[in-house]
C-alpha cells in the first residue's frame, strides 16, 4: 500500500473508531468509498479428508474417523448443517470442526489449513454445533438417569470392593473451577454489579467459573452442572443445582443409596460426608482415610476433562459475555464421557475395575 493511502487509511480508522462504526462498515467504506484495496488472508483450497488415518484423527479430534462418524449419527447431527448465516457443510465436517477446536486452543486461521474455510465461517460453525449439542443433550449432561437406574447397584458394589466401609455409596460429588479472562467490572452497562469481583475466587486467586460434577466408578461424570461465579462455594453450587431435589423426584432410583462428599458437604438423606473436627478417634480417622482413598477418582475426571479438551483451559479465549463459555465447558464434559465410552474406559474405570457402557448405550435417551 502506498504511503499516501496508508496515511489516509489510518486517519479513516481513527475517525471510524470515534464514530463507533463496526469493522464491517469500516472495511466497506475503505474499499468502496476511498477505493483502497484491503488485503485478506488466503483460504487454502483444501477439503477435510474423511479417509485420514486413525492415528491422525485421534490426535486431531480425540476420536478415530469411525468414532467421529458414529458420534455424528448418535447425536442426531443433520446430514447437512446450515448456520444462521447460511453456511452449508456436511454434518460430519461440522462435528470435526467442533472437536478440533475443543482439542487445543488453536486459532481459526490455523484450522483453515485443514478445513479450507474462512475464520468467520469456522467460528459460526463451532458456535452452531456447541449450541446444537447442548440443546439436544442437556438432560443427559445434567444426569443420565437411564444409565444410573441400570448401574447404580454396580457402582455401589465397585466402590465397596475398592475399600469403602460403606456398601451404599455410588458416586462422589465435587466442584471444579475453570479459569476465565478477567472481565470488566461493569460489562455491558451492568449498574451496581461488580462482575469482576463476583467471578474472582479468593481461594484459587483467579477469575473463574464454578462447575459441579458427580463421578461414578465406571469413569463417567454422570452429572455436570454450571456455571456459577467463581466466588461461590461448593455447597452453594449444590443448592442451586437442585441435585437433592432431583434425587427426591426420582426416589425409586436413589432411595437407599448415597453420594459421598468431602467434609464441606452437608449430611442429608442423599449425601454422606466425612467426620469433621480435630478430635477424632481412631475409628473415625480410619473411616475418613478409607473413603478419601476411593474418592480421589473425582479429581481424575476433572483432570481428564482438561487434558482432552485443552481449549477450555486457555483463559484468554474464555471471554464471559463475549462467548458462550459455560456452554462450551458443559459440552466438553459431555464429550469426555463420550470419549470414555467409545474407548472402553479410562483411569477411573480401570482403578475400580468397572467398564463404562457403550457409546450407543450412553447416548440412548430414556
Amino acid at each position: 500500500m502506498p504511503s499516501c493511502n496508508r496515511k489516509l487509511a489510518l486517519n479513516w480508522l481513527k475517525w471510524a473508531k470515534r464514530k463507533r462504526l463496526s469493522p464491517t462498515q469500516t472495511i466497506a467504506l475503505l474499499e468502496y468509498v476511498l477505493g483502497i484495496a484491503i488485503e485478506r488472508p488466503l483460504i487454502p483450497d483444501v477439503r477435510l479428508d474423511l479417509n485420514m488415518r486413525d492415528v491422525d484423527a485421534q490426535l486431531s479430534f480425540r476420536f478415530d474417523m469411525r468414532g467421529v462418524l458414529q458420534l455424528t449419527t448418535l447425536l442426531g447431527v443433520p446430514n447437512v448443517v446450515v448456520t444462521s448465516s447460511f453456511d452449508r457443510l456436511l454434518g460430519v465436517e461440522a462435528m470435526c470442526v467442533m472437536l478440533r477446536r475443543l482439542r487445543y486452543p488453536t486459532t481459526y486461521y490455523d484450522m483453515a489449513a485443514t478445513f479450507g474455510r474462512s475464520r468467520e465461517q469456522l467460528c459460526r460453525v463451532f458456535n452452531f454445533m456447541v449450541t446444537f449439542v447442548h440443546a439436544e443433550w442437556k438432560e443427559i449432561i445434567y444426569c443420565n438417569t437411564r444409565i444410573v437406574r441400570h448401574r447404580i447397584g454396580q457402582y455401589a458394589a465397585a466402590i465397596h470392593a475398592k475399600g469403602s466401609p460403606l456398601t451404599s455409596v455410588w458416586a462422589f460429588p465435587d466442584g471444579t473451577k475453570i479459569e476465565t479472562c478477567r472481565i470488566s467490572a461493569t460489562a455491558h452497562g451492568a449498574v451496581g454489579l461488580n462482575l469482576q469481583k463476583r467471578i474472582y475466587s479468593g481461594h484459587k486467586r483467579k477469575h473463574c467459573l464454578h462447575f459441579q460434577g458427580l463421578t461414578t466408578p465406571d469413569g463417567l461424570c454422570i452429572h455436570f452442572f454450571g456455571p456459577l461465579e467463581g466466588s461461590r462455594h461448593d455447597v452453594t453450587l449444590l443448592r442451586v443445582s437442585k441435585l437433592q431435589e432431583f434425587f427426591a423426584a426420582n426416589s425409586d432410583i436413589f432411595t437407599g443409596y448415597y453420594i459421598y462428599g468431602d467434609p464441606a458437604y452437608p449430611i442429608s438423606k442423599w449425601i454422606i460426608s466425612g467426620y469433621r473436627g480435630s478430635n477424632l478417634d481412631a475409628a473415625q480417622q480410619l473411616f475418613n482415610s478409607s473413603m478419601s482413598s476411593v474418592r480421589q477418582g473425582v479429581e481424575w475426571n476433572f483432570g481428564r476433562l482438561k487434558t482432552l479438551w485443552r481449549f477450555i483451559t486457555f483463559k484468554m479465549q474464555n471471554k464471559i459475555m463475549l462467548s458462550n463459555v459455560g456452554t462450551v465447558i458443559l459440552v466438553a464434559m459431555f464429550f469426555t464421557n463420550c470419549n470414555c465410552c467409545y474407548h472402553g474406559g479410562n483411569q477411573i474405570s480401570t482403578y475400580f475395575n468397572l467398564s463404562p457402557p457403550s457409546l450407543k448405550d450412553y447416548l440412548t435417551k430414556a
